[in-house]
């Protein structure tokens, strides 16, 4: 075998990209290996090897630097990307069959599949990225029929998404994902926007579904929905109802129970003392702020005495102020009055 020395191959070498700069030589070349290799058949044995050889080059980070970088075109590596993609090919159902099930296998290694994950989010981080697609879908946007195409793939049915539940991990890192993006003034504007409509679907949507329901379907709605409210709220009764309960006490024992905690719904209203004996006879503490006559009619003193009269109920109201300008005694007579007639 004949032997050259450095500095003949070195002047070979240089021959060689001189002649292969030539576009017109290079798909000369290009062309007679296509054509000797058409009809040629390659073994399992010998693409193995050749798949081996070249995954041990490409180890190698210099050679995998001179192939990006040296060997190809910034056009060639363009027309390169657009041909992985397959832009333009038609593969057939054998080939895609077989693509899909390739992808599938080497999809569950971990470690690769973690390195596109680290090599998507890279990418998808870098600031020119972010600016490219983003020209890129304001201007699809404007097409009438590309926004059409998505509004309808976004409301098409998502069984594998139905019942999907996050894991607490994944709630934080979404989360965390969010926190300090700065949000644009249309941005903000379309979230409110969209708020406001979904309040007003909401509240059109309940008051159709609370003219459907009859009288005592709403009592038992009212009853649960203030049950739920006076348990989320606290401590009952409050300083001003307990001091009413000892002096309905001391009026009249064992005539009155509390049922401020929406044990009682009348006419959708939940008085605040109610007689145990069989008399139909209700008491109600009233603070001053929120019994205000001029927000509410039901709220006011005589729009609640006409709600339960209106079912045979008596009602005696005592005002929070009451108890700073009348005396225990005076209101333990008014009360003792109202329960004798």
């Amino acid at each position: 075998m004949k032997s050259y020395t450095e500095e003949s191959k070195q002047k070979i070498g240089e021959a060689s990209r001189k002649r292969w700069a030539d576009s017109k030589y290079k798909q000369s070349i290009s062309r007679k290996v296509s054509n000797s290799l058409k009809d040629h058949k390659v073994s399992n044995i010998t693409k193995q090897k050749i798949s081996n050889s070249l995954k041990e080059l490409w180890k190698n980070p210099s050679y995998e630097q001179i192939m990006r970088n040296s060997l190809y075109s910034e056009e060639a590596k363009r027309k390169q990307r657009l041909n992985s993609f397959g832009k333009g090919s038609h593969h057939t159902k054998e080939a895609k069959d077989k693509m899909s099930s390739i992808a599938k296998n080497r999809w569950q290694d971990k470690n690769y599949r973690q390195k596109m994950i680290n090599i998507f989010k890279m990418s998808a981080s870098l600031p020119e990225r972010k600016e490219s697609t983003s020209k890129r879908m304001k201007n699809l946007w404007k097409n009438l029929y590309f926004r059409e195409q998505l509004t309808e793939f976004a409301k098409r049915p998502r069984p594998w998404a139905k019942g999907r539940k996050y894991s607490m991990s994944s709630k934080a890192k979404m989360s965390i994902a969010h926190l300090g993006k700065p949000l644009s003034v249309e941005h903000c504007a379309n979230i409110s926007k969209a708020l406001k409509l979904n309040k007003s679907k909401r509240q059109k949507a309940l008051k159709r579904y609370w003219a459907s329901l009859s009288a005592e379907e709403k009592n038992l709605h009212i009853e649960k929905m203030a049950k739920k409210s006076r348990e989320a709220t606290g401590l009952r009764p409050n300083k001003f109802e307990s001091k009413i309960l000892h002096l309905i006490k001391v009026a009249c024992p064992n005539e009155y129970k509390y049922t401020g905690d929406a044990s009682l719904i009348i006419n959708g209203l939940n008085p605040d003392f109610a007689n145990v004996n069989g008399k139909k006879k209700l008491i109600e503490a009233f603070g001053d702020y929120f019994h205000n006559a001029n927000d509410n009619w039901r709220r006011s003193e005589l729009g609640r005495i006409m709600a339960y009269n209106s079912l045979g109920f008596d009602c005696l109201v005592i005002w929070e102020h009451d108890l700073r300008n009348k005396t225990d005694d005076e209101l333990i007579k008014q009360i003792q009055l109202f329960n004798k007639k």
